[in-house]
C-alpha cells in the first residue's frame, strides 16, 4: 500500500522532519508486522491475521493498568518510565540510531535530550541495570550491523559487568 499509493515517495521526497518520522514509522510498521508473520508461522498459539496481529500490538502497548505490587515484567518506553523506580531495569537496544535516535545526530540539542532521556532511563534502576545492544538488527524493513550507543563510553567502566556477546542462531529468511 505504501508504494503503490505513492505515500512512501511522497514522504522521501519530503524535506519535512514530520514526513519523515512518518515514513519511519510505515517501515518500523511493516517490519514489526512482518516479524509477527513469522513468529505466528512458527507458532500455532499466535492468530496469523490481521486482527491477531492488532490484538498482540495493543496489548504489548498497553500499560495503563500497571500494577507496581506484582511480581511480574513490565515493558514501557523511557518516556513512559519517568518518575517510576524499579529493583531491577533492562535498557534494550542501547545502539546509535536508536538512543541516541538517528534524527538527533546532527542537532546537538536534540542528543543532549537524548542523553537526558537514556539517563531517565538509567536511573530508574534502584538496584541492578542491564544494558544491552545487538550485533544486528531488523531496522525499517532492513538487516543491519548494528553498533553500541556512544552513550556507552561515557557510562564509569569501573562500575560496570560486560558480559560477551553470545552466538546466536542466524536465520536464513531470504532462503
Amino acid at each position: 500500500i505504501l508504494s503503490e499509493s505513492g505515500y512512501r515517495e511522497h514522504l522521501a521526497g519530503s524535506d519535512s522532519e514530520e514526513d519523515a518520522n512518518r515514513l519511519a514509522n510505515c517501515e518500523e510498521l511493516l517490519t514489526d508486522a512482518r516479524q509477527y508473520d513469522e513468529q505466528a508461522a512458527e507458532d500455532d498459539s499466535l492468530d496469523p491475521s490481521l486482527e491477531g496481529y492488532l490484538e498482540r500490538a495493543w496489548l504489548v502497548n498497553e500499560t495503563d493498568g500497571w500494577d507496581d505490587e506484582t511480581d511480574k515484567v513490565t515493558l514501557m518506553t523511557l518516556h513512559a518510565a519517568k518518575g517510576l523506580e524499579f529493583p531491577v531495569v533492562y535498557l534494550l537496544a542501547v545502539e546509535d540510531g536508536i538512543l541516541p535516535h538517528a534524527r538527533s545526530a546532527n542537532d546537538p540539542d536534540q542528543l543532549e535530550e537524548e542523553r537526558r532521556l537514556a539517563s531517565a532511563g538509567i536511573t530508574r534502576a534502584e538496584h541492578e541495570l542491564n544494558l544491552s545492544h545487538v550485533l544486528r538488527r531488523d531496522f525499517r524493513g532492513q538487516r543491519r550491523i548494528a553498533i553500541p550507543s556512544s552513550f556507552l563510553l561515557e557510562l564509569p567502566r569501573d562500575e560496570m559487568q560486560c558480559d560477551e556477546a553470545r552466538p546466536a542462531v542466524d536465520w536464513d529468511l531470504e532462503g
